[in-house]
């Protein structure tokens, strides 16, 4: 799935699961199959597990960047 370990714990809601890797890349895969579902390459590592709340994500970036999506 990924290119690169995953550091983090995932984050599970919804039938989702959230995950930072150390690609780069914020992935949401669906929980029944794994399939990827969404992906955002931040270009740096996400080594930080994700937050959910109030249908947003949040994950910080070693490069010292929070990110959040709605």
């Amino acid at each position: 799935m990924t290119r690169a370990r995953i550091d983090s714990s995932p984050a599970i809601a919804g039938g989702r699961v959230y995950v930072g890797s150390n690609d780069g890349r914020l992935y949401v895969l669906e929980l029944a199959t794994g399939k990827v579902l969404w992906q955002h390459d931040e270009g740096a590592a996400l080594s930080a597990s994700p937050a959910l709340a109030s249908g947003k994500i949040v994950i910080g970036s070693t490069e010292g960047r929070l990110l959040c999506f709605a």
